[in-house]
């Protein structure tokens, strides 16, 4: 795809604060977790938007003596995220028009999220985006980080495509950078859950409002 400051054939997008209207979910199910296991305080919710799961379960055993294994953590909270997933959350405005778009600039496209793929199948199934995507690739599934390449990699090569010649959509600023210093075209979304990052994430981010139409999430 070559479109005046840019070119690219393939794109690979997050899900939560990117595509889908979804952060919220996890400040909402830590809450309930939260209150179930008897902690007042759920201000602690906000860890799971910004550390995940390791790190905030290393700080609720830490502050709270909280007994449970991370396995048991993990899946108590994607069951409280369940009901959210499989029923409410809808995509970011104008989210459905750009990969409209990009499909029909033959784009190629596929995700890579940090949330189990059997909570994001079922929303993009929901929300009718489904088959915008060649796959979807969840680093907890596969024991990945965004914090490393792989998961860009992985992506890119299932996409038939090299690094230079592929986008990647993200709202979080550790998962930009990361793409970015391995090479990759990448631009920012805006979610107002990482308004503190907006003006790291435009220091890896591409200007792409001029070039590929209005969809509201990106960054100008």
């Amino acid at each position: 795809m070559k479109n005046n400051n840019f070119s690219f054939d393939a794109a690979v997008f997050d899900v939560d604060g990117t595509l889908l209207d979804s952060m919220y979910v996890w400040r909402e199910s830590g809450k309930e977790f939260l209150r179930d296991n008897g902690i007042k305080d759920d201000s602690e919710a906000d860890d799971l938007l910004f550390m995940g799961f390791e790190q905030t379960l290393e700080r609720l055993k830490n502050k709270y003596h909280i007994n449970i294994t991370k396995e048991k953590f993990i899946d108590e909270v994607n069951i409280r995220c369940e009901k959210y997933y499989f029923n409410e959350v809808e995509p970011k405005k104008g989210t459905r028009e750009f990969l409209e778009y990009l499909k029909n600039k033959n784009v190629r496209m596929g995700i890579a999220t940090a949330t189990h793929s059997y909570l994001i199948e079922p929303a993009l199934k929901r929300t009718r985006l489904f088959d915008y995507f060649s796959f979807v690739y969840s680093t907890q599934d596969l024991g990945l980080t965004k914090q490393k390449r792989e998961i860009f990699d992985l992506c890119a090569k299932k996409l038939g495509s090299k690094p230079q010649d592929t986008a990647v959509f993200e709202d979080a600023y550790y998962a930009m950078k990361t793409a970015h210093d391995a090479g990759y075209k990448v631009f920012g979304v805006k979610d107002e859950y990482n308004v503190n990052s907006e003006a790291e994430n435009r220091a890896v981010t591409a200007d792409i409002r001029d070039n590929l139409g209005d969809y509201i999430g990106i960054l100008d």
